[in-house]
């Protein structure tokens, strides 16, 4: 993984901004906010739909390797919160 070697952790402030991006978009689209409780199937749908819209406030694409991160560390997230779905 392109990322071994790295400690992630929900302390993070990288990890709670981008929690914060995804609660977000949830929100906004009408979807619970705390995907930690999402069965896998729904997980897998949210995200590939926040993935395809998600834009920057300004309202242009993110960077590719932003988009890396956001995934690992949304990983890391569900990971902490005892999830048994990994999206990494």
């Amino acid at each position: 993984m392109f990322f071994s070697g790295f400690h992630f952790t929900t302390d993070n402030k990288s990890t709670k901004a981008w929690v914060t991006v995804q609660t977000t978009w949830s929100e906004e689209k009408g979807y619970s906010s705390g995907f930690v409780r999402y069965e896998a199937k729904e997980v897998e749908e949210t995200l590939q739909k926040m993935f395809a819209e998600l834009r920057k406030k300004d309202g242009s694409d993110y960077e590719p390797n932003s988009a890396r991160i956001m995934i690992v560390l949304l990983d890391c997230h569900l990971k902490e919160a005892d999830s048994s779905i990994s999206i990494a």
